[in-house]
């Protein structure tokens, strides 16, 4: 994009004042359907020169590419809405005067809209490889996204995400190797609890390898009866 750099114009400097605000998230409780978007707060300095009456902010899902500009007029911040779960954008901001003329554009910041509090915290790994520890040092392991809803965890298997909407940042993941739903939440993570036995499983971990669980067969015990299973 081709700003005119004007007369005491400067690049705003830009920062986050809240990285994710919130996730909009409606489930369907029979369906177990979603539709997940991300909204995403941007925040800057503002411009020191004279001349400035406005804010664009520039973004996109590229470095670089922005395919969208919203004027948000003399506010300092901004609210994003409808940012894809799982996606990385990337913003730029340039203030504009009297004439709507731009001044350059600031540094620019990428984030990735997080699906939902369950996941956050997780670092990448390569190529939408993700590993997720939750605050209380459990290892979830690792997972992509894929298309999110559908999360592919490397030790899990492929399994559909819907937020539980409830005060322990819990999810209910749906199996269809099984056809099983389970509940789980950081707190309780690798117990979840298996609907189709009605009842809360350990989910063991692999103890020769760190921050995977087992698999190939999954080895489970069921609290309730005090045996193991595999799957």
């Amino acid at each position: 994009m081709n700003n005119k750099v004007v007369p005491g114009l400067k690049k705003p400097t830009i920062g986050w004042r809240v990285s994710i605000l919130s996730m909009l998230i409606s489930a369907l409780a029979v369906c177990y359907e979603t539709s997940a978007a991300e909204t995403l707060q941007l925040a800057w300095n503002p411009e020191t020169g004279t001349t400035a009456v406005g804010y664009k902010v520039h973004y996109g899902t590229a470095s670089k590419t922005y395919n969208t500009v919203v004027d948000v007029g003399t506010n300092i911040s901004a609210t994003i809405t409808n940012c894809k779960a799982g996606g990385n954008y990337y913003f730029a901001v340039a203030a504009y005067n009297s004439a709507k003329v731009e001044g350059p554009l600031s540094t620019e910041v990428m984030t990735t809209a997080v699906p939902t509090p369950f996941f956050r915290g997780q670092s990448a790994i390569s190529n939408n490889l993700e590993y997720l520890q939750f605050s209380n040092g459990t290892a979830f392991g690792y997972y992509s996204l894929g298309s999110f809803n559908w999360v592919y965890h490397e030790d899990f298997g492929l399994v559909f995400y819907v937020d539980a909407g409830d005060s322990q940042n819990g999810a209910y993941l749906y199996d269809p190797h099984t056809t099983t739903y389970y509940y789980t939440s950081p707190a309780v993570w690798p117990q979840l609890y298996n609907e189709n036995l009605q009842a809360w499983v350990y989910y063991y971990p692999a103890t020769n390898s760190p921050g995977h669980y087992t698999s190939n067969p999954r080895v489970f015990r069921n609290m309730k009866t005090g045996k193991n299973f595999t799957e």
